[in-house]
């Protein structure tokens, strides 16, 4: 059991997640039971990015960020927070159960994974095993990466992959893909045969099937 004195407020927390309800319950929870002095909330990853470049504080920044953001999936978007908060903690906290998008999320270094069935006592156990300059994983993430540790392939697609299969699962063309993620018609045809090759799908339906067995859309 961890005990703080009340007057005695170390970190700044800034949570991003686009479901309010849960944001909101969480921060209040951290403000809490742990000393966070404030928890920020945002909903959209630029906001938070924005935030991070302009506003500076010598407090320890924890960071927890929900692996879906909208239409994006959290690795489309974590090399640039990870670029902008090179001393920040980051806690992923979500409802996946892919240990294969887990494991991807190891291999970016995040110092925390929590999934949001766990309760409050895990939340802050994670926080202060961080605090104490210690990785953790709650026993909810430990397990699913045991049980199919080898039975189930890595994420074989990039970031920029990544980012373009929500809106192939939205049945968006090649075309309206593009002009939503601002690049050229031929670059975003060109991910898609690539991606059809990694995975040896035939089609945008064998690829979508195949993103859904490793819960990435």
């Amino acid at each position: 059991k961890y005990t703080y004195p009340m007057n005695l407020k170390h970190y700044i927390g800034y949570l991003l997640d686009d479901h309010n309800l849960f944001s909101e319950a969480l921060a209040k929870m951290l403000e809490t039971y742990l000393p966070f002095e404030r928890v920020f909330t945002f909903s959209k990853p630029n906001d938070l990015i924005y935030h991070l470049l302009s506003v500076q504080t010598e407090k320890q920044v924890f960071l927890f960020l929900d692996y879906y953001i909208g239409d994006k999936t959290l690795p489309a978007v974590l090399s640039e927070i990870k670029r902008v908060s090179k001393k920040h903690k980051i806690i992923v906290i979500s409802s996946i159960t892919s240990p294969a998008l887990l494991r991807d999320l190891i291999a970016y270094k995040v110092d925390g994974i929590i999934h949001k069935s766990d309760t409050t006592s895990e939340i802050i156990k994670c926080v202060n095993e961080i605090i104490n300059h210690r990785t953790y994983y709650t026993p909810f993430v430990e397990k699913i990466l045991e049980s199919s540790e080898e039975h189930v392939s890595s994420n074989p697609f990039s970031d920029r992959e990544m980012e373009l299969l929500p809106y192939f699962a939205k049945g968006l063309t090649v075309e309206e893909t593009a002009n939503a993620v601002h690049l050229s018609p031929f670059t975003v045809a060109t991910h898609r045969k690539r991606m059809f090759k990694k995975v040896k799908c035939n089609n945008i339906s064998e690829l979508l099937a195949f993103a859904r067995t490793l819960e990435i859309i």
